[in-house]
């Protein structure tokens, strides 16, 4: 039987995790011309982008990843793949609809949708108590 108080901690920590993930994406170019300048962009930007990117990212978790998440713990075992695959469905769907669909939108929303689901994954299986590393 699934755990629900853990999904609950994953479904509110992990989409908080999809405008990080954005951000990191976004400015990571800069890193390599000016660091300095990089970590204090992403350190006053950060907040702002996580203001702005979180209800879209909450909204697709409630659309996609919960229903996916209470299908698989009602009739199979919750699995890392599935959830992976659910996170970057609805990362590859909101961020182009958030920003005008381009291909840099679909590819950041995959990797802001694996970075959310991954987080997700790390709540729900208790790894980061127990320090398992088998799925």
């Amino acid at each position: 039987m699934a755990n629900h108080k853990r999904a609950a901690l994953g479904f509110i920590v992990a989409p908080l995790m999809a405008p990080v993930a954005f951000w990191l994406v976004v400015t990571a170019p800069v890193v390599l011309q000016d660091p300095v300048e990089w970590f204090m962009e992403f350190s006053f930007a950060l907040p702002f982008a996580v203001y702005t990117g979180a209800p879209w990212a909450y909204g697709a978790t409630a659309i996609v990843c919960v229903p996916t998440y209470l299908v698989l713990s009602r009739w199979s075992e919750v699995r890392l793949w599935p959830m992976m695959v659910a996170g970057i469905f609805s990362g590859a769907v909101t961020l182009p609809l958030a920003l005008g669909l381009h291909l840099w939108t679909v590819v950041v929303g995959v990797t802001m949708g694996a970075t959310g689901a991954g987080v997700f994954w790390l709540c729900f299986s208790g790894r980061l108590e127990h320090g398992d590393s088998s799925d």
